[in-house]
């Protein structure tokens, strides 16, 4: 079983290639401190953004590019976490979802469906095993250790949580540990039933009533992770099972709105007669059974759009995207679909829906873009197959998404370049929308039909790099607007080698030697028009000249290729010539056969009279034989365009065309991702277009900002996902324990663990001191004395009249004006009548009920609503007095649990942790 010869010389010809050596902005913005910790300093800062940004590596922050990270450490680490897919806040950590190893699996599946489509149209052996062939593209094409190679059986992927100070990563869950449980969720795919999930990651994330949620795309299985970050406890809330192989399963949209956690996913029997389509579903009370979700949305909601089979566009990227702008509902639809047999994408870009909730709870959905709307797909531009939507100073923000996997697939599967060229041409768009649902183009190339004064801001293609191929996610931190982008070079490079006279193992004088080839061909086919009134015809109209005139201009597209010309708008504009030029030819046909004398005209051209062309054709009548000699002219013109059209599209010289296309804009291009940042929504600063420094990061996927900076989640696909933190003067974002650091002037203190920057605080701002010049003993416990003297040390040491009138404190102690301050200020009230105990441990609840006096009895201000501590094993523990301040505590992170179920109310404060509740304190209050 052999792919034809034809197609297996190409495949050669193709996949003989290298990594180009050199790049277009050579711009180096790493830098390392003593310890070898990684930096990076800003390509731009401070024209359209705010500036002073610092930008750290968290994850592994000594291994730079090219080293194996994936943020766990140990026997954890694995290069197979390739994606931060999905990231959310709580309390002192970051917490993250995986991707494993998608890229090898997208790019294999797709270069397969385009053999399989080869295989039905008859250009493949119908034997051919595609899987194989395409392992073998991706392997050859890109190195054989070049992508985790990990198979579906064994993919990983896991949810974390990362210290936002420390960097120190945790798994909390990690679904194949959980399989064997719940055999009802995941069954495997029929006939074998075996309990087994192909899970690719948790793609999106969400916080909802004090929990995390993160949704998980697999196949059979799609699922809903519920995370408490109190206890990190996990658990599956939701799930959905596809047992119909090829449909998309997975969560793309995730929103909280109204009360609600709303999900897009799809399914092999949306209406109940086992149709595939896409949906939303709905649910107030996500931990409650599967009955407590509705639908709100379904495929029929969409015109039968949603694209949701595997092989569609984004793979079944199906409903898309969901956000809330003014009281509505947005969504985005994928509905660019393949045809099976061909494999074909038919490309006609994004949709989009608003909705609007009813008094009854349901929703109407209307098509704002797309086939019976203002705006048709893709706002205008076809090859925008996705939208993502973020919401950004009272606009609603569009990033388009390409689909450069897709046609990546086709370059080694079928040789064409066009798919890939067209992506790099028509990069991501940038559109923005106002409350009446105007649109304006913010960035992108100059092109669309519906802007025609082009974008407003300051980047055009691409947003300032042709090879970002989707704006992945935006985010906004500081009143700025953040957008990351997925960068197509670090993948395309591999087919735009340029070397020392050759392309990709075929010499120049190859390509001549096709050009030679096609003009005899031309020569041959204008030589054979036999029909005497044709070629008087052909003659009059200069046929052969112009046939000539514009083979001259195809051949120069062989013979005079260089690496900084893109050749194809004049290729194009070639063809353009060629097909006006044929329509011209076709409509002079038919103007001259109208003419009243055509038979003269026809017999005179052959010497003949017309009754002896009469003679000749059997007939005594004119009007039959006329329109006989007509279909005949026809027919032969046809024949004889259709022999021109093989030599004017003749794809050898269409594919080296498009390939020169692709090399210009792969050399322009640097490799990684962009992140740009704007402080007015329309212009720009490229903060990185190099992927911090590392080509291998060719997405910015997860924008978390937090009171420490954003943090930074890359898509990796070679050496597993960073996590990088990006923050200015604006932030809390402490420091790294160097010099200058107020810890260190404590040898008890540890400058890596988490109470590193509430220890500096707290130090710096002179509100604890040690129990020596060297001592600040972390770990030793808080005295109530001590408790009130921090407070009293907060609130800035006020003038203290009288004393206090606990029997036990006594006038010349350290504590005395500040337990008089407390006692006057409604903060301190004992534990007994005239018993304050000022030298007894103070409790995390005691703690908990100082705090509460000081914000609402001396600042004066209104608490905010309270946790419940229900979920906590020992809630019961909590003292009567004690339950509204540490439930508000526990609301306002001052007094968090300890991970592990327990909240210790009766426990002792340590000092540390006194620390941190001091430096919220006076950060939030």
């Amino acid at each position: 079983m052999k792919i034809r010869k034809t197609t297996a010389k190409l495949m050669a010809f193709l996949l003989a290639v290298c990594m180009l050596a050199t790049t277009a902005l050579a711009y180096d913005g790493i830098y390392t401190d003593k310890e070898g910790n990684i930096s990076y300093s800003p390509y731009e800062q401070g024209l359209y953004s705010n500036g002073g940004y610092t930008i750290d590596k968290v994850s592994h922050p000594t291994l730079g590019a090219g080293e194996v990270d994936g943020i766990l450490t140990g026997d954890l680490q694995d290069r197979g976490q390739s994606y931060s897919w999905s990231m959310a806040e709580a309390g002192d950590y970051v917490y993250i979802g995986t991707c494993y190893n998608s890229t090898y699996y997208i790019y294999h599946n797709n270069v397969k469906t385009t053999l399989d489509g080869m295989k039905s149209s008859g250009i493949l052996d119908p034997e051919l095993d595609t899987g194989k062939v395409a392992d073998e593209i991706v392997q050859v094409a890109f190195g054989v250790d070049t992508f985790d190679s990990t198979l579906m059986n064994d993919w990983a992927p896991v949810i974390m949580a990362v210290h936002k100070i420390t960097g120190e990563a945790k798994v909390i869950f990690r679904e194949r540990d959980v399989w064997s449980q719940h055999p009802d969720i995941f069954p495997g795919y029929a006939p074998t039933m075996a309990v087994k999930n192909y899970l690719s990651g948790y793609r999106m994330a969400f916080e909802f009533q004090g929990k995390l949620y993160f949704a998980g795309m697999g196949n059979p299985t799609a699922t809903l992770v519920e995370v408490d970050p109190v206890t990190n406890e996990a658990k599956i809330v939701y799930y959905n099972i596809n047992q119909t192989r090829g449909v998309a399963n997975g969560v793309h949209g995730l929103l909280v709105y109204d009360g609600e956690i709303l999900m897009c996913l799809a399914t092999d029997n949306y209406d109940g007669k086992g149709t595939p389509g896409g949906l939303i579903v709905a649910s107030s009370n996500p931990s409650a059974s599967l009955d407590t979700w509705r639908v709100i949305a379904d495929q029929d909601d969409f015109d039968g759009l949603p694209a949701v089979m595997q092989i569609d566009g984004l793979n079944g990227g199906g409903v898309w995207d969901i956000i809330e702008y003014h009281d509505h509902l947005y969504v985005t639809v994928v509905t660019d679909k393949t045809d099976k047999d061909t494999g074909v994408t038919n490309k006609q870009g994004f949709a989009m829906y608003r909705g609007e909730k009813q008094a009854d709870g349901s929703f109407t959905w209307t098509q704002v873009i797309g086939d019976h709307s203002k705006y048709g797909f893709g706002l205008g531009i076809n090859y925008s197959m996705a939208c993502n939507m973020w919401v950004y100073d009272g606009y609603l923000y569009l990033g388009t998404y390409n689909d450069p996997m897709l046609d990546l697939a086709a370059v080694p599967a079928t040789g064409n370049f066009e798919h890939l060229y067209n992506d790099l041409d028509h990069s991501i768009y940038l559109y923005r929308m106002d409350a009446e649902e105007n649109f304006q183009q913010i960035g992108g190339k100059d092109d669309n039909p519906y802007f025609p004064e082009g974008p407003l801001g300051n980047l055009g293609a691409g947003l300032g790099n042709h090879s970002n191929q989707y704006v992945w996610r935006f985010g906004v931190h500081n009143d700025e607007l953040y957008l990351g982008t997925f960068d197509t070079s670090t993948l395309t490079y591999m087919f735009t080698q340029l070397t020392d006279g050759q392309v990709a193992n075929m010499d120049y004088e190859d390509i001549s030697g096709r050009a030679e080839l096609l003009e005899d061909a031309l020569l041959q086919v204008l030589g054979q028009e036999n029909n005497p009134y044709l070629a008087m015809f052909l003659e009059a109209t200069l046929f052969h000249t112009k046939a000539l005139d514009l083979f001259r201009d195809l051949s120069g597209f062989a013979t005079d290729m260089s690496a900084d010309w893109n050749p194809v708008p004049d290729y194009r504009e070639l063809l353009e010539n060629y097909e006006a030029f044929r329509d011209d030819l076709l409509a002079r046909l038919e103007s001259q056969m109208a003419q009243p004398d055509f038979l003269e005209q026809y017999a005179a051209a052959n010497g003949v009279t017309v009754a002896e062309l009469l003679v000749s054709q059997g007939a005594e009548v004119q009007g039959p034989v006329g329109d006989r000699l007509k279909a005949a002219l026809r027919e032969q013109l046809k024949k004889l365009l259709a022999s021109c059209d093989q030599v004017f599209y003749d794809s050898t010289i269409h594919n080296f065309v498009f390939y020169f296309g692709v090399n210009y804009y792969a050399q322009e291009c640097e490799r990684g991702f962009d992140l740009l940042v704007s402080n007015d929504g329309v212009h720009f600063d490229a903060i990185t277009r190099d992927g911090f420094g590392d080509g291998a990061n060719h997405g910015l996927r997860t924008i978390c900002s937090t009171k420490q900076g954003v943090f930074l989640g890359t898509a990796n696909p070679y050496y597993g996902t960073q996590l990088w933190r990006m923050y200015s003067e604006r932030d809390h974002a402490g420091c790294t324990g160097g010099d200058g650091c107020p810890s260190r002037s404590f040898t008890d203190l540890n400058t890596g663990v988490w109470y590193h920057p509430y220890t500096d605080y707290v130090i710096s701002h002179s509100l604890m001191r040690g129990l020596s010049s060297t001592l600040f003993a972390p770990n030793q416990s808080m005295t109530r004395g001590m408790m009130v003297t921090t407070l009293y040390r907060l609130a800035g040491e006020p003038q203290v009249e009288g004393t206090a009138t606990f029997q036990d404190v006594k006038s010349s102690a350290y504590y005395a004006n500040a337990v008089a301050w407390a006692e006057a200020n409604g903060i301190a009230k004992g534990i007994d009548t005239g018993v304050f105990a000022p030298n007894a441990p103070v409790t995390r609840e005691q703690a908990a009920a100082f705090a509460y006096r000081y914000v609402t009895a001396y600042l004066g201000k209104t608490p905010a609503p309270g946790a419940s501590l229900g979920g906590f094993q020992d809630a019961g523990l909590v003292s009567d007095y004690a339950a509204e301040s540490l439930s508000w505590a526990h609301a306002a992170g001052l007094m968090v649990g300890y991970g592990d179920g327990f909240l210790g109310p009766k426990d002792t404060v340590t000092r540390a942790q006194m620390a941190k509740l001091l430096t919220l304190l006076a950060q939030n209050f």
